[in-house]
This record gives C-alpha cells, structure tokens and sequence, in this order.
C-alpha cells in the first residue's frame, strides 16, 4: 500500500502497532524523542485504497508522563475490546512500571487512568503480552539494580481500571535470571507465554521460559530450557531478540542476534506442545 505519514514534526524513537479486531482499527503508539512523552493515534485499515491506513483520528498524548526509550510496550486485550499499555514512568515515579488501558471509539482514543505495577526502579525494557483464553496480560521487566527478569498478570478488572496479581523473578536451574536482551508472547495453541532471551549471569547463553497464570492470578514457570546445543551465545540486548507464535499451530518462532557468528540473525523454531500416542 501506500505509505502514509501518521504524525508531523515528531521524532519517535519508540513505535507499537496494536490491531483493535472490535472495531476494525489500527492504532498507533509512539514515544517522541523530543519531549520523551508518548502518544496514540487511531487509523483505518483501508481506508482510501487497498492496503492503505489512513482516515486517522486526533493524537492524543498520554496524560504528561514521560518514558525512555524502548519502555514502553502495547498488546490487545479481546475479553474487554481494549489496549493495554505497560510503560516505565520517568515522570516523578522513581522509574517505576505502570498500565493503562486505551479505548477507541470510531477513530477517537480515550485513555483511562494508569496504575502502578511495582514500587521499584526497572531498566528501560518492558514487554507485555495478552492471554485471550484467560483474559489476563503478562509484563516481563528487569529490576535496574540487579537486571533480575520478573514477570507479573494484570487485567481490567471494570472499565479500564487495572489490576495485578504478585510479582515474581524467574529462575533457571535453581539461580534468577538476569537478562536486558528479550521478548515475548502468548502461544493460543498451548495457552502458554514464553519469553526468549539472552541468559546475563550463564555466559549470555539463549534462554526459552515458559509461563502460566494460575488460579491465584501469580504467574508461574512451567519449564525453561537453554537452547541451540552448538554453545551459540546471544548478544544482550534489547533489539536484539524477537519471537512470534504461528498461529494456533502450537509452534513458537525465536529470532535473536548469534554473538558466537559476527551477530548475524537466527532462527529457531520451537514445537510448543507434543502429540500423545500412548494416552490411555
């Protein structure tokens, strides 16, 4: 299609692209370099021409908080026809992490009210994904003094007002993991997230985790493994990693920089669930 300008005099060093599947919407999160805050914006997918956004709404800026850049991430919420935005806060919070929730309406955004996740300083990286099955979202961030990866549910618990569970650190083999480098997903074929990553106190080694919420609303590790057995190390950092589910084929894809070949891009594909032959 064509290629469209979605806002004027900005420099955005940070982008999100959320799809709202209930009202047929493309909506566009960014963070502005220049004055470190964030905004949205609302298209049509469409809209003039085959394989054009255009007809956009008005901007909105998200209250006046500010973020760093790469601290902020966006995903959809299906059970309530919302998105959730988690973000590190570096308006007067401590760097802090918070969620929000934005509706849309046509092509008009409203934001509600931003709730605080944690009352520690995180580092810039932050990732969020949703669970259609449960109606919840997992947030994977790293404490800034430690670098240790903790993950935390939250939801919508009426309207846009957020709410979470407890938060936890992630361990493999019995020692936390730190990362800076990593991302996730939500797998609908095995009901399962799974972040991928660059192992910071094993040498960098590439890490998958896997993780579920429970009954308690805590979220829980159901495996890790190291993976690529050719001792290929990962580069740790935040642009480097990238993983998709293939639908609900219960396949996850991992992309992520090989420091052990000149940093040059891998793949790998994992098989997230395994046939039964001998159920009784």
């Amino acid at each position: 299609g064509n290629r469209i300008e979605v806002a004027s005099s900005v420099n955005p060093d940070t982008i999100r692209v959320v799809y709202d599947t209930n009202s047929d919407r493309v909506i566009i999160i960014w963070r502005n370099g220049g004055d470190n805050k964030m905004y949205a914006r609302a298209g049509i997918a469409n809209a003039t021409t085959n394989g054009d956004v255009g007809s956009f709404g008005t901007t909105i800026e998200i209250e006046t908080h500010t973020t760093a850049e790469g601290g902020m991430d966006a995903c959809w919420d299906s059970t309530n026809n919302k998105v959730l935005v988690v973000y590190k806060n570096t308006y007067g919070s401590g760097g802090y992490p918070h969620a929000f929730a934005i509706s849309c309406s046509g092509t008009t955004l409203t934001q509600g009210s931003r709730y605080q996740l944690l009352n520690s300083e995180i580092s810039a990286f932050i990732r969020c994904a949703f669970d259609s099955d449960q109606g919840k979202a997992m947030v994977n961030y790293t404490i800034a003094s430690n670098n240790k990866l903790i993950r935390q549910a939250f939801w919508i618990s009426s309207g846009t007002t957020i709410s979470d569970g407890a938060e936890s650190s992630i361990a493999h083999s019995g020692t936390d993991i730190q990362m800076e480098g990593y991302d996730m997903c939500y797998d609908p074929g095995s009901k399962k997230f799974y972040t991928a990553g660059a192992h910071k106190n094993d040498s960098k080694k590439p890490l998958l985790i896997q993780h579920e919420i429970n009954s308690s609303n805590a979220v829980t590790n159901s495996s890790s493994v190291q993976f690529d057995g050719s001792g290929s190390l990962a580069l740790d950092q935040q642009k480097n990693w990238a993983i998709a589910p293939l639908g609900s084929s219960g396949k996850i894809a991992v992309v992520f920089a090989n420091d052990s070949n000149s940093s040059q891009p891998d793949i790998m594909l994992f098989e997230t669930m395994q046939s039964a032959t001998n159920a009784t």
